[in-house]
């Protein structure tokens, strides 16, 4: 038995390793990756050549992981508590500490958040694709396991769209966090011989619907969602999971940056194998590798718990990041009051 606080630290654990492995080679393809570099199994030193992560050390995460512990730190200065005020100002925090790699969703929303727009209108703009990529399920650990803790439905649909569009306004946005909040969710209570992938399915299942219905009261009629078809398809075809090669996986779930093709490539590499491979994969089939990374990461950690990790990993870290991750998991654990118990 592993206690729910074991998974919550393996949950962080896991997204800052996914995240930090991934990072090397971010925006490349699978056949680069495995011309320049084989398969990736351990950390690298940034290629020289890298678009924005150049002169950055081996081991070192990225906004996926920072973000994520930004969110952690809302609910610790807020006594364990869901507070959007809270939310919103780690992330002008964070800001102010480093947003080259951001991308440009989250920048902008935060920019704006930073000179003074509210959180329920910083995310909204009419830019064409934006509020479409992987900046809200990147972060969104925090609130699974917040949920959990204490009991599960303590965070209203209306909370989970309100923190999705604090930087993603977009329809798409909101059911992806749905999901992936369901995802972890279900993971988090389970132990690792309790998985079974129609249980997850269904999660996965239950969460879309809900979803599209809050979105369908919200706006008052049926909603025209461009890429609902696309959802809706994504998780259908993860039911034949065991038979997804490479080639399939990158036919279903192109190398776009867009939540639904990351969730869907992620998910696939996750249910193909549930174990360390599942993360390799997602990697080294390239695009968003540091987001596919710490989602799969994420996942697995929330599954298994931190000494489910090779120890070439988690000593791969560097110690500072590692210790910070670990300091902040343990301080969010506390604000929530979980302890040790087995679950």
């Amino acid at each position: 038995m592993i206690s729910l606080r074991e998974k919550i630290i393996g949950m962080f654990l896991g997204i800052g390793i996914g995240d930090a492995l991934g990072m090397p080679v971010e925006t490349m393809s699978a056949e680069e990756i495995r011309t320049r570099f084989g398969r990736v199994r351990s950390f690298m030193e940034m290629p020289i050549d890298h678009k924005w992560h150049h002169d950055t050390p081996a081991g070192c995460p990225t906004d996926d992981t920072y973000l994520t512990l930004a969110v952690a730190r809302a609910f610790i200065k807020s006594n364990g508590k869901f507070d959007m005020d809270a939310i919103a100002a780690e992330h002008v925090y964070e800001l102010g500490l480093d947003s080259q790699t951001w991308g440009p969703s989250t920048r902008n929303a935060v920019k704006r958040l930073a000179a003074g727009v509210h959180w329920s209108e910083s995310g909204k703009t009419d830019k064409p694709n934006s509020g479409m990529g992987n900046g809200v399920v990147m972060k969104l650990a925090p609130l699974a396991a917040y949920d959990l803790s204490r009991g599960g439905n303590q965070i209203r649909e209306h909370e989970l769209a309100e923190f999705t569009r604090l930087t993603h306004c977009t329809n798409e946005a909101v059911i992806s966090t749905f999901v992936h909040f369901a995802v972890l969710r279900h993971l988090l209570k389970l132990n690792p011989d309790q998985i079974e992938t129609w249980l997850l399915f269904h999660a996965i299942g239950g969460a879309f619907n809900a979803a599209f219905l809050y979105l369908r009261d919200e706006e008052g009629a049926a909603i025209e969602l461009p890429m609902l078809d696309k959802l809706s398809d994504c998780f259908k075809q993860l039911a034949v999971h065991k038979s997804l090669t490479d080639e399939i996986i990158l036919s279903a779930w192109p190398n776009t940056f867009l939540v639904h093709d990351t969730l869907g490539l992620s998910y696939a590499c996750f249910l193909r194998k549930v174990n360390i491979e599942s993360l390799y994969d997602a990697i080294n089939l390239g695009g968003d590798t540091d987001s596919t990374g710490a989602i799969v990461g994420g996942m697995l950690g929330a599954l298994y718990g931190p000494k489910f990790f090779p120890d070439s990993l988690m000593n791969g870290l560097r110690p500072y990041i590692r210790d910070m991750i670990e300091q902040v998991a343990n301080q969010f654990c506390d604000s929530l009051e979980i302890e040790k118990e087995e679950i």
